[in-house]
């Protein structure tokens, strides 16, 4: 699955709000009015790929995905995989706008759980069902142009999702394997707090992924070409501006390639280059006593730099390792800096 980028997809009643002024009140030094983007709006983040994730990458975050995340695993054979993800930036861009910098802080640290298992074949094809629990901190102070922001830490939605390969080549190396991630609204949820671990919503999260050798054979150094694309579809917040609020999402669509290279296949030890594309996603709140929609120029549009290192360090132990950085971002907050540790123990 492909990680969900980190996102600020609506801002509600801002509490403590410290703006810098710069001769106009209320304004930083780049004329946004931070106090007004604050106070209008509910910010929440829209988190855990694991899955994809983690299978997110969601294999572990109902989105991110690694390489080799789509090769299909051992049938008959379970698998826990731990996760850590930090998400730092310093750049909220609202959309058509340009990016609030001075005064920005806002970080993610994520441990995920992640359980999976791989059933015998059903009519001759491989199928499997995992479920991921995410725990939700803000490290720190978090702002937007010098503006505080309240955060709630807490336990983030879960999601279960089910998985399986229409096509597979095990001889050959190819590979075409479906997900349908379900993320339910359980997390941490404070319709008072700018930041926070769950979203108050259902997300429907479908995926499709493909594996080819470019170089090589499953069993010798080989490049492997790994691409996957991503749909996400989104329940209503009902419940965000201190109750006053209905947010809706536009379907998001996500692209994800990773190029690796094995270069000891024994351990299936990796390097590997990706770049990830995720666009749509638009933001729109509607007033309950008003029924006036206003859009609060969030939504998504990521180009994400990422490379991996990964390898068996022994017959049923799996380590890896993911950084990377925005190279473009509209509509949120541009990463800086993305890093995601997993261990993966087969069993």
């Amino acid at each position: 699955m492909a990680r969900q980028p980190l996102d600020l997809a609506g801002f509600s009643g801002g509490r403590s709000v410290t703006p810098i002024h710069t001769g106009k009140p209320n304004e930083n030094k780049w004329g946004v009015n931070v106090t007004k983007i604050i106070n209008k709006y509910n910010l929440f983040v829209a988190a855990i790929g694991l899955v994809a994730a983690v299978g997110s990458k969601n294999p572990a975050n109902a989105g991110s995905v690694e390489p080799g995340d789509w090769i299909a695993g051992p049938i008959g054979v379970s698998l826990f995989a731990a996760y850590n993800f930090f998400e730092n930036s310093n750049d909220y861009v609202p959309r058509n706008q340009a990016g609030i910098t001075n005064g920005t802080r806002i970080q993610i640290d994520e441990p995920l759980a992640r359980l999976v298992h791989w059933n015998e074949p059903i009519y001759g094809y491989e199928t499997g069902e995992e479920v991921l629990v995410p725990y939700t901190t803000f490290p720190g102070s978090q702002k937007i142009g010098g503006a505080s922001l309240s955060k709630n830490n807490g336990f983030g939605d879960p999601t279960i999702a089910f998985f399986g390969w229409p096509y597979k080549n095990t001889r050959d190396g190819i590979y075409l394997g479906i997900a349908n991630y379900l993320t339910l609204p359980l997390g941490a949820y404070k319709n008072t707090t700018a930041i926070q671990a769950g979203a108050n919503r259902f997300e429907e999260h479908l995926q499709i992924g493909f594996v080819a050798p470019l170089y090589g054979t499953p069993e010798t150094k080989r490049v492997n070409f790994e691409l996957t694309g991503d749909a996400y579809f989104f329940g209503n917040n009902t419940n965000t501006a201190g109750g006053s609020q209905t947010l809706r999402q536009a379907p998001a669509y996500d692209l994800n390639l990773w190029i690796p290279y094995v270069f000891y296949p024994a351990h299936d030890a990796y390097v590997a280059v990706g770049f990830e594309e995720t666009f749509g996603g638009k933001v729109t709140l509607q007033d309950h006593q008003t029924g006036v929609v206003s859009n609060p120029l969030i939504g998504l549009q990521e180009s994400l730099l990422q490379f991996a290192v990964g390898e068996f360090t022994s017959p049923t132990v799996f380590v890896s390792a993911v950084g990377g950085a925005d190279v473009g971002r509209e509509g949120g907050a541009k990463l800086n800096t993305y890093f995601e540790f997993r261990f993966a123990k087969f069993f």
